[in-house]
């Protein structure tokens, strides 16, 4: 027999993508996110988080007045997540390294193949009976979270979902494909360079150090 969870989240399903005129509690359907009215990206994050256990951020670009924005419901956050980034276009400064390590909870990686542009925009929030998805183009900046016109899909599935699994082998890929960011390893990146020593930092832990996906959190490892 379906929980309630299953029942709400099949007819919001159905009121979102097939007709808008059924019966519907509107707590799981699908939204647009543009940064219009109350369609907010930093309420949309803000709500998810709370209710979730875990959560993933797959974002390019983050930047300290967003994660400022977000920082008391990271802090409050029980439980575990992870975040994916990278040194695309050499965006991400150094401080905003060492303001991510700050949050207890919360893995970080950072994307390194060579060549390839890393340039998702994706948030996936997980409860035990569902898994929220926001993906679109909103990077994890303040003016993508309250300022600029963005398009973000929101919509839920079941865990047992297809397009719920889609999202974990991709996850799971970019993890593989990913440096653990770290206390030891953020020592190598000097502030006043941010670009530059960034990618020299992850060029030197890649041939250096043995990776080690999961495992204890703001691990102190990456050493020479």
């Amino acid at each position: 027999m379906a929980s309630e969870t299953q029942r709400t989240l099949q007819a919001d399903t159905a009121f979102g993508f097939l007709d808008s005129s059924l019966a519907s509690s509107q707590i799981y359907h699908p939204q647009l996110i543009s940064n219009q009215d109350e369609h907010m990206m930093l309420r949309a994050i803000r709500h998810e988080i709370v209710r979730a256990e875990r959560f993933t951020f797959s974002v390019a670009f983050i930047t300290p007045g967003a994660l400022a924005l977000l920082k008391q419901a990271l802090v409050d956050f029980r439980g575990s997540g992870v975040i994916v980034t990278s040194t695309y276009l050499n965006f991400n400064a150094p401080d905003t390294f060492r303001e991510l390590l700050g949050f207890s909870g919360v893995e970080v990686f950072v994307h390194h193949e060579v060549g390839k542009g890393f340039h998702p925009k994706g948030y996936l929030f997980e409860e035990p009976e569902s898994s929220t998805a926001i993906i679109g183009s909103s990077n994890l900046t303040a003016r993508a979270l309250l300022q600029n016109k963005e398009w973000n899909l929101r919509f839920s599935a079941l865990p047992g979902g297809d397009i719920v699994e889609q999202l974990r082998r991709e996850i799971s890929g970019q993890m593989q494909s990913s440096v653990p960011l770290t206390v030891s390893g953020l020592r190598h990146m000097k502030l006043t360079i941010p670009g530059a020593i960034a990618t020299s930092w992850l060029k030197c832990h890649l041939l250096s150090t043995p990776r080690r996906i999961g495992g204890r959190r703001n691990r102190v490892v990456l050493e020479h």
